[in-house]
C-alpha cells in the first residue's frame, strides 16, 4: 500500500503512511482538514476522513490507470496538484517543519533536558563553592592582617575567587544554551514553524561552538605542556660522560 502525500494551503508536506497520518493527528502536526491523496484515488480527501475510511476497513477498488478519469479535468483542475485551502484552512500556517524532523527533535527534547537540569546542579553548587571561599578567604585576610600580612591574604582571596568564578562561568553558559535549545524544541512542536526550528538550532550552535573553543584552548594547553616537559627535560637532563 503506497503512501499519502499530504498538503496544506497549496504546499505539499511529504508522504505519509496511515500510522503517522493517526499520530500526527493526535499530537497536533497535522489538523483534520488537512488533505491527502495516494495512488489510485480519484481525487483528494481530508485527513480525518483517510482515518476514518481505514477504521471502517473499507474495500479497496484497484483502478486501472487509463480507468481512472482525473476529477475537474473539465474545470482545469488537476488531481494530482495539492489542492486550494477551503475555508477552515484559512489561517494555516504554510511550511511546517516535516514530520520525521519533528519526532527526532521530541525524541532528543527529554534529553536536553535532563542534561541541562544536571547541568544547572553543578552550577548552583559552583556559585555555592564560590560564595564559601570567598568567605574563607576574607576571614584568611583578616587573620594575616594581624601578622602583617594581609596583601598576602588579599591576593589568596582574589585568587579563589576568579578560579572558582571562571569554573562557574564555564558551566553556566553552555548550560544556559542547553536549557534555551530544550525551551525552542517545546515551542517547535507547538507551532511546527521554521522559525521556531531556526531558534532552537542557533542555540544547539552556540552551544557546541563554546564546547568547540574549550576543546581547542584544552588541547593548546596541552600541546605547550608537552613542548615545555620536553624541552626542560632535554635541557636539564644530566649528561652522560
Amino acid at each position: 500500500m503506497s503512501d499519502y502525500t499530504v498538503s496544506r494551503d497549496e504546499q505539499q508536506l511529504g508522504s505519509f503512511d496511515l500510522s503517522q497520518i493517526e499520530e500526527g493527528l493526535k499530537t497536533g502536526y497535522f489538523k483534520p482538514d488537512d488533505w491527502g491523496w495516494r495512488q489510485g484515488m480519484p481525487e483528494w480527501i481530508t485527513l480525518i476522513e483517510i482515518t476514518a475510511s481505514a477504521t471502517k476497513s473499507p474495500k479497496v477498488v484497484t483502478l486501472k490507470p487509463e480507468a481512472v478519469k482525473p476529477v475537474g479535468v473539465a474545470a482545469g483542475v488537476n488531481p494530482y496538484a495539492a489542492p486550494k485551502a477551503g475555508p477552515a484552512q484559512a489561517s494555516a500556517v504554510s511550511g511546517s517543519v516535516p514530520y520525521p524532523v519533528m519526532q527526532e527533535l521530541r525524541g532528543t527534547q527529554p534529553w536536553v533536558r535532563l542534561i541541562s537540569v544536571l547541568m544547572w546542579i553543578v552550577s548552583i553548587i559552583n556559585l555555592l563553592g564560590l560564595a564559601f571561599y570567598l568567605v574563607i578567604g576574607l576571614i584568611g585576610a583578616g587573620g594575616m592582617a594581624d601578622s602583617g600580612k594581609v596583601g598576602i591574604g588579599v591576593g589568596f582571596a582574589l585568587f579563589i575567587v576568579v578560579a572558582v568564578g571562571i569554573s562557574a562561568m564555564l558551566v553556566i553558559y553552555p548550560t544556559l544554551k542547553l536549557s534555551k535549545y530544550a525551551s525552542n524544541i517545546s515551542r517547535l512542536l507547538f507551532s511546527q514553524s521554521f522559525t521556531d526550528l531556526t531558534l532552537a538550532l542557533a542555540e544547539q550552535r552556540r552551544f557546541w561552538k563554546f564546547c568547540g573553543i574549550l576543546c581547542t584552548i584544552y588541547l593548546v594547553f596541552l600541546i605547550v605542556g608537552i613542548v615545555l616537559v620536553m624541552f626542560f627535560g632535554i635541557a636539564f637532563m644530566p649528561k652522560v660522560r
